[in-house]
């Protein structure tokens, strides 16, 4: 009886960690290249992303806010999905698979995705190396806001992961992260996703 509740327990545990809850930033500099090895034991291993193909240069841009809102009007004509993440989260780590396998799969369908990292900038060449460990081959940019991007793009709830969806004419249409008390699961993205591609084109 105690082996099939220890069972239950685990797999109890490894449900929880398909919806992801979001994370707030630390009051104390979050370490430069990745979260602690605590936080990277709670999360677990993320899942595989497919890897980039052998010309994909995988590079990741500093841009301000502006900056920011011109690379994503730079995609008219497109579905743009926007994740905010930084290496020190966790949950955003363990969902960034996922964002890769929505930008492949709807990519042919007109979906432009762009990852958004709030490190600072000590955490750059950290955030990076994780973009290429994933084989991030789409847009990856770096807010000069390191943490305070948080605040400066106005991030709804104050945590990450966090993304946007905006329609073929570069309107906001979605903004949305975990919810505190269920998380969120990959599907729900996609749904969502799929929403908006096929919403009627104007």
């Amino acid at each position: 009886m105690a082996a099939a509740w220890r069972d239950f327990g685990m797999a109890a545990t490894m449900a929880a960690l398909v919806t992801v809850a979001g994370c707030t930033p630390e009051p104390t500099a979050p370490p430069a290249g990745g979260e602690t090895a605590a936080a990277a034991a709670a999360t677990g291993p993320a899942s595989p992303a497919p890897a980039p193909a052998a010309t994909a240069e995988i590079t990741l841009k500093p841009v301000d806010k502006a900056q920011l809102e011109a690379a994503i009007q730079a995609h008219a004509g497109q579905v743009v999905l926007v994740d905010f993440w930084a290496t020190w989260c966790g949950p955003c780590k363990e969902q960034f698979p996922h964002t890769l396998e929505l930008a492949h799969k709807y990519r042919d369908q007109g979906l432009a995705v762009i990852s958004v990292s709030c490190d600072d900038a000590d955490g750059q060449a950290g955030a990076l190396e994780f973009l290429k460990s994933k084989g991030a081959d789409i847009e990856n940019l770096i807010s000069t806001d390191g943490i305070d991007a948080i605040d400066v793009l106005e991030i709804e709830g104050g945590a990450l992961p966090h993304y946007r969806i905006y329609d073929r004419q570069g309107k906001l249409v979605k903004s949305f992260g975990p919810d505190p008390d269920r998380g969120l699961s990959p599907e729900e993205i996609e749904v969502f996703v799929k929403e908006a591609l096929a919403a009627p084109k104007s």
